[in-house]
């Protein structure tokens, strides 16, 4: 397909989208997203639930949640923004394993996945692989929330990031070149092994290729910013980043490449090399603190969008009744797809475990396992498969049984499991921090309204003197117990630093922002000091950062 024939395409799909539905969609999103604050569930899989349920009961306008508009529109700024925010210190040093279970992890995984589903129902391998290929990148939103909500370690959440950031390249690679060969009826043995052959081989362009894209669009656009410092135009830039390196890529075909097949360099790959350049370079040589907070707090808002949407819409569009009817086939499916996960994450740790400096600890790897969720680019590539392909539909059904699976029942249990695990033992510290807080604010305010009843001569000084006896007695108490709490508990003490910190330098700026309006200062002066005052935030965030990965 053309750039323009992509264009128009998408173009389509959105104009599906008229305004009150986006209003419609961005309402329930934000009433979920509130929802969601006080009871203990993620909010994607809220989202997903929401879907479903206004999806059974007929009352929303039908959306069409088509493939151009999940890989061009939707996905694109979702793995800027993940690359963006990955400190490549810290990716260099796991890269290792990430790219171990990416790569030769995904492609394990299709191989078993594929033969599984050949030998327990007879699907033909051709066929069974392919599924493999669309059902085997992950999507850990939901899990990655949890774990920050958890204070779970950072090299973890950054081993599942990874994973799922590279491994969606590998996914949709393997994807159209199995594709290629079930479209061209690839029967006999040794055709099989030619186009076997050709597609490791472009396998290896397609990757190699979409990661030069990626670096050769960062590294230009890290020059181009580093020559300016406007907040607005260097946001507009690494947006022009995220779809352009994607566009480009996905529009330079591949060489030599089967007749009827239609190769391009990896889009998914050449975003993400992209992002991790110009979040780590680019960021460095060419923006201000004042900029970088900008362009944080907009790709931060993107991707709430953004996900809000993609999840909404995936309740919104699977069909439950279609799901029941195919309940055999989707539960062989996710036998295949967990075995898959299970070799991949206990096989492959097991054997470059004795290579690594530091290990993947066993109860990590479990986390790993049922963390797998699986989500958008599956369903986006199973909506993409050709009418001509006579299995589409049961592939489809299958795709959407599975993404449904691992997003209720192990998007819902995996908070359980890092607690049976004990991943989470600073809850209990957190929690006991947050009691002991809590005691001494309420006792604050209890003495700050004893002196004003007081002074209004509402009680007598007898009544007065021995009320505030015992409160300052029992602030006394909560105020040894939470220095305690400090001495035993780094990370907390840590955190208050933080939070204290960032606090008082908001309020320097609101002050300065005050004096402003009032006309006391200029406007020079401002935007000197203001630039001032971001770089201590920025200086603060890093070393929060640094101190806890």
């Amino acid at each position: 397909m053309s750039t323009t024939d992509h264009l128009s395409s998408i173009k389509e799909n959105i104009s599906t989208l008229d305004i009150q539905t986006i209003l419609c969609l961005l309402i329930i999103a934000t009433f979920v997203a509130m929802v969601t604050k006080r009871i203990k569930i993620p909010y994607t899989l809220a989202l997903v639930l929401v879907g479903l349920l206004i999806g059974s009961i007929d009352i929303f306008p039908a959306v069409e949640l088509t493939p151009n508009l999940v890989l061009y529109v939707f996905l694109p700024p979702l793995l800027f923004e993940a690359a963006w925010n990955i400190n490549f210190k810290i990716l260099k040093t796991n890269l290792v394993p990430i790219i171990v279970f990416a790569v030769v992890g995904l492609l394990i995984s299709v191989l078993l996945i594929g033969f599984t589903l050949n030998f327990a129902m007879g699907v033909p391998l051709v066929i069974a692989l392919l599924f493999g290929a669309m059902i085997s990148a992950t999507d850990p939103v939901s899990v990655l929330a949890l774990f920050k909500q958890l204070g779970l370690p950072k090299k973890l959440a950054t081993l599942v990031e990874g994973e799922s950031l590279f491994n969606d390249g590998t996914a949709v690679v393997v994807f159209k070149i199995l594709l290629a060969v079930a479209l061209t009826g690839a029967t006999k043995l040794g055709d099989s092994y030619n186009l076997l052959f050709a597609g490791i081989l472009e396998f290896i362009v397609v990757v190699l290729g979409g990661a030069l894209v990626g670096i050769a669009v960062g590294w230009l656009f890290s020059s181009i910013t580093a020559q300016y410092d406007d907040p607005p135009l260097e946001i507009t830039l690494t947006t022009i980043v995220a779809y352009g390196s994607f566009i480009l890529a996905e529009n330079i075909p591949v060489p030599y490449t089967p007749e009827g097949v239609s190769l391009h360099l990896s889009g998914v790959i050449a975003t993400v090399v992209a992002g991790l350049v110009l979040g780590n370079y680019g960021r460095q040589i060419g923006m201000s603190p004042t900029t970088r907070i900008s362009v944080n707090s907009f790709w931060e808002y993107m991707t709430f969008v953004v996900n809000s949407f993609v999840f909404l819409m995936i309740g919104l569009h699977i069909n439950l009744m279609l799901l029941y009817n195919h309940l055999n086939e989707i539960f062989w499916g996710i036998l295949a797809i967990l075995l898959g996960r299970s070799v991949v994450i206990y096989g492959l740790t097991y054997l470059f475990n004795f290579k690594l400096r530091e290990s993947i600890p066993f109860k990590w790897q479990h986390i790993m396992f049922w963390g797998g969720l699986r989500g958008s680019l599956s369903m986006a590539l199973a909506l993409s498969l050709p009418i001509a392909l006579e299995e589409r539909q049961f592939i489809i059904v299958m795709v959407f049984g599975v993404v449904l699976f691992t997003l209720i029942v192990q998007g819902l249990s995996i908070s359980k499991l890092i607690k049976w695990l004990g991943l989470s033992d600073n809850k209990s510290d957190k929690y006991n921090y947050e009691l002991i807080q809590s005691e001494l604010i309420t006792c604050n305010a209890a003495l700050e309204e004893l002196e004003k009843i007081y002074k209004r001569g509402e009680i007598s000084q007898h009544v007065y003197k021995e009320t505030k006896d015992v409160l300052v007695k029992n602030k006394d108490n909560f105020s040894q117990a939470m220095t305690q709490l400090h001495i035993d508990c780094e990370n907390i003490f840590k955190e208050q630093q933080h939070f204290l910190a960032k606090y008082l330098i908001e309020v320097k700026k609101d002050s300065l922002n005050h004096i402003l309006r009032q006309g006391t200062i200029t406007e020079e002066v401002y935007h000197s000091i203001e630039t001032k005052l971001n770089e201590e935030l920025d200086e603060i965030n890093n070393k929060y950062y640094e101190n806890n990965t």
